[in-house]
């Protein structure tokens, strides 16, 4: 906890949600690998600044996760000044392994899937959600409930792949539209309907979050960007 606090300043970090089951036969294996080279290239490269850049993921040892450490590692960045893969694993008795990859420049492993959530938006400025299932879906919520109160800053970009466009269309439309239409009281406001945006390539998501995350960040690194508290703490 405290070395990631440490270098939360120090680093623009991107979290990255995504399936644990996907395997590397499937389509979004390659492109998962492709978009994590690119963005390390793109952020850590040193003709963007002289600042650090990591991606946090968990464990990265299986199905996407992993798709995004070996993407991480073919870029000739990986470990420059400490960019790389913060690993973020699960002590659970789950049905597969997913724990840290000894080859992550730093992991720390949690008893819940709560405290882990916490820190994925707690020590990144902003969050990508690849294809996934359940687990990818309330790491997508978490977030966005995080965002809607104001816990991180207007600065935190949440970017969806296409592949989750059909599930937040059928959330706004059941939780708005559908009962705005019906004279109801619509239980989503509008304007969180817009909290989110969508990419399908890496070159999207990376202009998107070099305007909408990264310059704000650079603006600020002095100082971390998330609304501290000075009796806001949280136990892992």
């Amino acid at each position: 906890m405290a070395m990631l606090a440490e270098q939360y300043a120090r680093h623009f970090r991107v979290t990255i949600a995504c399936s644990a089951a996907i395997k590397a036969g499937d389509t979004e294996y390659g492109e998962t690998a492709d978009l994590s080279e690119k963005l390390m290239n793109h952020f850590a490269s040193p003709e963007n600044g002289p600042q650090r850049f990591q991606l946090i993921v968990g464990g990265a040892t299986v199905g996407l996760m992993e798709a995004v450490r070996i993407g991480a590692e073919r870029s000739p960045y990986y470990t420059l000044k400490n960019s790389g893969i913060v690993g973020l694993g699960i002590l659970l008795n789950l049905n597969r392994e997913e724990g840290v990859h000894p080859e992550v420049i730093w992991g720390q492993h949690y008893q819940s899937f709560y405290q882990r959530l916490k820190m994925f938006s707690l020590q990144s400025h902003a969050f990508i959600a690849l294809p996934g299932g359940i687990g990818t879906l309330d790491e997508i919520f978490n977030i966005l409930q995080e965002r809607q109160v104001n816990h991180v800053e207007e600065s935190y970009t949440i970017l969806l792949h296409e592949f989750w466009r059909p599930v937040w269309n059928a959330v706004c439309r059941t939780l708005h539209d559908e009962r705005f239409a019906k004279g109801l009281t619509p239980t989503m406001k509008e304007q969180d309907m817009h909290l989110v945006q969508f990419f399908s390539t890496a070159n999207e998501a990376i202009e998107i979050l070099q305007k909408q995350s990264y310059e704000p960040w650079l603006k600020t690194r002095e100082g971390f960007t998330y609304k501290q508290k000075k009796d806001q703490s949280v136990n892992v």
